[in-house]
Parts: structure tokens; C-alpha cells; sequence
């Protein structure tokens, strides 16, 4: 397979198009620019006072609303961005949001978790435990996202964007 990464969302070259190679860039640009924000929200440890459950479970509970927030903020951004220059720039983008909406599940799904948790039961440590796991899980997620075809003059605008060169390290 020929393809480069958009996030968790394989771009497998198909066909070209006819439209202003310009326009594809930019949209492209936007595009990675969501993913970067992304990455660097989910980036940031949560400083985490493990000495005070009622501190920790606080602390547990801001982590996960932040990417909730987040993982929010790119869906709604990644909905904007469909209607691009490109055939298949509608495709791309609802991969995109796919996976950020179903991050953003798991990201709930821990923040409510976390929040139900009894500081002065005995089950804090098991119920921490749980809120932590689904935080994890988000990880999995882009490990689970499908290829995408999208032209092949798409992807090579994607190669050519700044954001997008930032976002595969190049």
C-alpha cells in the first residue's frame, strides 16, 4: 500500500483530480493543523497528587475533561473542513472525525468514571484504576482506523503542506 498518515487515518493514493493544487494545500494544512492540536492536547501529563485521593481524583477528572475538550474541539473542526477543495476531501475529513469522536467516547466514558469515584471508599484504588484504563484506551483508537483512497493529488498536496510535514516529523 502506498499511503502517508493523516492522523490515525491511512491516505491511500486513487485517482487524481482536477482541482487548484493551492487550494488542496491549504486545506491539507488545516486539516494536520487539527491533528497537531490534538496530539499536543493529549500530549500534556496531568500532575497528579497521589498522596490526597479527594486532590488525585480532582486532578483525574480535569485530565479527562481536557481531552474530552479536546477531542470536542477536532470534531467540530474536522466537520468544518468538508466541504474542501478536493472530491474527497468530505471522506478524509469524517475518517478523521471518526476516530476523534470515538476517542472522545472513551475520554467521556473515563471523566465519568473518574467523577463517580469515592475518595473515602475502599474501592478508590480499583475505581482510579478503571478511569485511568479508559484514558487508555484513546491510544487504541487511531490504531484502529481504516484506510481511506483519496486522489492521489490529495495526497501529495498533504505531502506538501507545512502542517502536515510537522505532523510526520519531516
Amino acid at each position: 500500500m502506498t499511503g502517508v498518515f493523516a492522523a490515525g487515518v491511512a491516505v491511500v493514493l486513487a485517482g487524481c483530480s482536477s482541482v487548484d493544487e493551492g487550494k488542496m494545500v491549504a486545506w491539507a494544512d488545516q486539516l494536520c493543523g487539527v491533528s497537531i492540536e490534538v496530539r499536543d492536547a493529549l500530549a500534556k501529563v496531568p500532575n497528579l497528587d497521589q498522596s490526597d485521593p479527594v486532590a488525585y481524583k480532582t486532578g483525574l477528572v480535569e485530565y479527562a475533561g481536557a481531552r474530552v475538550s479536546a477531542l470536542d474541539k477536532a470534531v467540530r473542526d474536522m466537520d468544518g473542513l468538508k466541504s474542501g477543495p478536493h472530491p474527497d476531501s468530505a471522506k478524509l475529513a469524517a475518517a478523521e472525525s471518526e476516530v476523534y469522536a470515538k476517542a472522545r467516547t472513551s475520554a467521556q466514558r473515563a471523566k465519568s468514571l473518574a467523577e463517580a469515584v469515592d475518595t473515602t471508599g475502599e474501592k478508590f484504588t480499583a475505581d482510579i484504576t478503571a478511569a485511568a484504563t479508559e484514558l487508555d484506551t484513546i491510544k487504541k483508537t487511531a490504531a484502529e482506523a481504516k484506510d481511506t483512497k483519496v486522489g492521489g493529488d490529495l495526497a501529495d498536496a498533504r505531502n506538501k503542506a507545512a502542517n502536515c510535514k510537522k505532523l510526520d516529523g519531516k
